[in-house]
């Protein structure tokens, strides 16, 4: 695999979208900017232009944060720290939708 790594914002979405145009597509991109507010790295932008693109994307910690505000979900507060501490996932049937 070729794996860029690009600054969030708008130089790697002009970068990203130059790779489109050479024919280049990527086949996923992980958002994980941070440290901060999803706000503060314009994620919605990004969300959108890989959305158009049909790009697949990945959020790690802030990433996937900002893709949840994106889609309408609501981020809390924790009482304790999890940053950087691994939690189990299962992905089932019912929460896998292909689009």
């Amino acid at each position: 695999a070729v794996v860029r790594t690009l600054r969030s914002g708008s130089s790697a979405l002009s970068a990203i979208e130059k790779l489109i145009n050479e024919g280049k597509k990527p086949n996923m991109v992980v958002l994980s900017p941070g440290p901060g507010n999803p706000s503060d790295f314009g994620l919605s932008t990004t969300i959108e232009f890989l959305t158009k693109h049909k790009i697949p994307a990945f959020g790690v910690c802030l990433g996937l944060q900002g893709m949840v505000e994106h889609f309408g979900g609501t981020l809390g507060i924790l009482g304790y720290p999890m940053h950087g501490k691994p939690s189990g996932i299962i992905l089932t049937k019912e929460g896998k939708t292909e689009t």
